[in-house]
């Protein structure tokens, strides 16, 4: 990120939208970019108690940020029991925000 943001653009982590703590901001191009990170703990590819949490946090930020559109970036705390499952991405809208999450 740092490469492509270098040429007039910047990465902010942890933000402080609101005093929540965006996990990264990217500014390119007069354009913002929010990215919300989250940890699965568990065994299961997809989480729905992290992926609740997760929209609930970024839908606050995109909120703070007047943004229609943000990243939740999941990581799975074990290794893939299969590698093409990795960076699975799906978008859905959830209180009127656009996110998309991306399965690691």
């Amino acid at each position: 990120m740092h490469r492509v943001v270098n040429s007039g653009g910047r990465v902010i982590r942890e933000y402080a939208s609101g005093l929540g703590r965006l996990d990264l901001l990217v500014e390119f191009a007069d354009e913002h970019f929010a990215f919300e990170l989250k940890l699965n703990h568990s065994n299961k590819l997809r989480n729905p108690k992290v992926l609740e949490a997760g929209k609930e946090q970024l839908l606050g930020y995109l909120n703070e940020l007047s943004l229609d559109f943000g990243r939740l970036v999941v990581f799975r705390r074990y290794g893939p029991e299969y590698w093409d499952e990795v960076g699975l991405s799906e978008c859905l809208t959830h209180k009127g925000k656009r996110i998309e999450v991306i399965w690691m």
